[in-house]
């Protein structure tokens, strides 16, 4: 496997704009889902009422509403930057347990913490007014289904050992934690893997992760369903780090493989479609076509000059990818709060979209900020 150049090592910096616009993604479907009436419970129902405007505003941003594939892009972005750590033939082999999971942790705690006592706080004073968001009592089936706030001590001491969504719901309104119990038992299973790696190499591990992956279907009950949950998904994980293994190569055989690569693009539009036909039992293999399509974007933005527009572009959005953690967590406390108000208030959400792009800009901002101080400090070198 070639050495990393310095000048390659250079391209990657557009990961940290592609990470910031997923971030962006979801904080945007989470703004329309509770700070917009919907589609179905109230511009299918009225919309004779809706301006010129407001129907434009509606239909562009329904763009935002692929919030869980954003999910798995980070998740492959994730496997891709932690791999390509240790897939330098001279730091082949060393790894220090104890480093690396301290630094995970460092990575995740601080601002999991910070979210935990943020939606503790901002739920409290909602459940203290009765707002009914907070209860599922709102007029709206979609924010019933999906928002709910649990939080008594069993449920915190789950949220802080990652075992959200397998035994534990999320603690308070941190709905978006779920993937955080993915990320953090990936960074507990790598070490495994990578020892794999380096006794049967690369193409027989990745066959065992697939073989896994088929598995998780059955889920033996024999095995913790904790696995199970985690192995389901580390598949999309681990593309990441296939990538990063094909990317570095420099043999012609596996030059002519990443060539390829780029094709695997058109995974994504198929993705979508199915995904519109609302195919919830094509679910697993639904998150696998879109991992396949990621990586195919990918690659093809590994291909381009770091002078090509798209690049720059996405250089420039490098400051929203530094506080895209930070975003990610804390924007849905503030959203349902929000929601919470309005809904007290009006009785109802409103039809136009001013809410949700206000919400929008001032989180991001507030993030930016607070990004500063519970992850900087702690992700120092």
């Amino acid at each position: 496997m070639g050495q990393i150049t310095t000048h390659s090592r250079m391209n990657i910096r557009f990961l940290d704009g592609l990470r910031g616009i997923a971030a962006f993604i979801v904080l945007v479907g989470h703004a329309r889902l509770l700070l917009w009436e919907g589609f179905s419970a109230g511009y299918k129902n009225h919309s004779e009422a809706y301006s010129l405007s407001d129907k434009i505003f509606m239909y562009a941003f329904s763009i935002f509403r692929y919030g869980h594939e954003m999910v798995v892009l980070f998740f492959i972005l994730s496997g891709f930057v932690i791999h390509l750590r240790f897939s330098n033939r001279e730091k082949r082999g060393v790894m220090n347990l104890k480093t690396f999971w301290y630094r995970r942790l460092k990575r995740l705690y601080p601002p999991l913490v910070f979210t935990l006592l943020l939606a503790f706080i901002l739920d409290s004073i909602g459940k203290s007014y009765g707002w009914s968001v907070y209860f599922q009592q709102t007029p709206y089936e979609n924010i019933n289904r999906d928002i709910f706030s649990v939080t008594d001590p069993t449920t915190l001491l789950g949220n802080l050992f990652f075992l959200m969504t397998v035994y534990v719901p999320p603690f308070g309104t941190t709905i978006v934690t779920w993937s955080l119990m993915y990320e953090w038992w990936f960074y507990v299973l790598y070490p495994l893997f990578y020892w794999l790696i380096l006794r049967f190499g690369f193409r027989k591990t990745t066959a065992l992760i697939a073989l896994f992956f088929l598995l998780s279907f059955g889920k033996n009950a024999l095995v913790p369903l904790l696995f199970w949950k985690v192995m389901d998904s580390f598949i999309i994980w681990w593309m990441g780090a296939c990538l990063v293994e094909i990317w570095t190569n420099k043999d012609a055989k596996t030059r002519k493989i990443f060539a390829l690569l780029p094709y695997l693009a058109v995974f994504l539009p198929i993705a979508f479609v199915v995904k519109e036909k609302n195919m919830e039992s094509l679910n697993p293999v639904l998150n696998v076509l879109t991992g396949l399509g990621f990586t195919g974007l990918i690659a093809i933005l590994l291909r381009l000059n770091p002078q090509n527009k798209v690049i720059r572009a996405l250089n420039w959005l490098k400051p929203l990818g530094d506080c895209s953690y930070t975003l990610y967590l804390i924007h849905v406390p503030f959203l349902v709060f929000a929601s919470g108000f309005l809904i007290a208030q009006n009785g109802a959400l409103p039809q136009h979209h001013g809410y949700v792009i206000c919400a929008t800009i001032e989180l991001t901002l507030i993030a930016y900020f607070l990004h500063f101080l519970i992850e900087k400090p702690f992700t120092r070198k």
